[in-house]
Protein backbone atom coordinates (compact mmCIF):
# COMPACT_ATOMS: atom_id res chain seq x y z
CA UNK A 1 0.00 0.00 0.00
CA UNK A 2 1.04 3.48 -0.68
CA UNK A 3 0.04 6.62 1.43
CA UNK A 4 1.71 10.05 0.94
CA UNK A 5 4.97 9.00 -1.01
CA UNK A 6 5.58 5.91 1.39
CA UNK A 7 5.32 2.29 0.75
CA UNK A 8 4.20 0.08 3.57
CA UNK A 9 4.16 -4.11 3.03
CA UNK A 10 2.29 -6.78 5.07
CA UNK A 11 4.46 -9.34 6.95
CA UNK A 12 6.50 -10.87 4.16
CA UNK A 13 7.35 -14.66 4.97
CA UNK A 14 9.18 -15.49 1.86
CA UNK A 15 10.83 -14.16 -0.69
CA UNK A 16 12.28 -15.76 -3.87
CA UNK A 17 15.87 -14.61 -6.02
CA UNK A 18 16.07 -14.82 -9.77
CA UNK A 19 19.45 -15.76 -11.47
CA UNK A 20 22.65 -15.58 -9.91
CA UNK A 21 24.05 -12.49 -7.95
CA UNK A 22 27.23 -11.94 -5.10
CA UNK A 23 24.66 -10.40 -3.27
CA UNK A 24 21.95 -13.01 -2.60
CA UNK A 25 24.29 -14.23 0.63
CA UNK A 26 24.26 -10.70 2.02
CA UNK A 27 20.16 -10.60 1.32
CA UNK A 28 19.88 -14.00 2.59
CA UNK A 29 21.62 -13.38 5.36
CA UNK A 30 19.67 -10.24 6.03
CA UNK A 31 16.30 -11.95 5.55
CA UNK A 32 17.23 -14.34 7.76
CA UNK A 33 17.62 -12.72 10.72
CA UNK A 34 14.28 -10.39 9.69
CA UNK A 35 12.94 -14.55 10.21
CA UNK A 36 12.28 -14.34 6.38
CA UNK A 37 12.28 -17.45 3.91
CA UNK A 38 14.63 -17.07 1.16
CA UNK A 39 14.68 -19.08 -2.07
CA UNK A 40 16.81 -18.73 -5.67
CA UNK A 41 15.81 -20.12 -8.66
CA UNK A 42 18.32 -20.47 -11.32
CA UNK A 43 19.77 -22.64 -13.49
CA UNK A 44 22.80 -24.87 -13.21
CA UNK A 45 25.53 -23.10 -14.69
CA UNK A 46 24.55 -20.04 -11.87
CA UNK A 47 24.32 -22.68 -9.16
CA UNK A 48 27.68 -23.25 -8.86
CA UNK A 49 28.74 -19.58 -7.75
CA UNK A 50 25.51 -19.89 -5.28
CA UNK A 51 27.25 -20.71 -1.77
CA UNK A 52 24.53 -21.35 0.72
CA UNK A 53 22.32 -23.98 2.45
CA UNK A 54 19.10 -22.45 0.57
CA UNK A 55 17.66 -24.89 -2.14
CA UNK A 56 18.00 -24.08 -5.33
CA UNK A 57 15.82 -25.04 -8.29
CA UNK A 58 16.97 -25.43 -11.82
CA UNK A 59 13.51 -26.27 -13.77
CA UNK A 60 10.31 -24.81 -11.75
CA UNK A 61 9.76 -27.91 -9.77
CA UNK A 62 12.65 -29.84 -10.15
CA UNK A 63 14.86 -29.48 -7.22
CA UNK A 64 18.33 -31.04 -7.42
Amino acid sequence: MVDKNKFYLEKINSIVFFGYSSLFDEFIKFNSKLNINSKIITSTDQSKFIKNEFIVFDLLGEEF
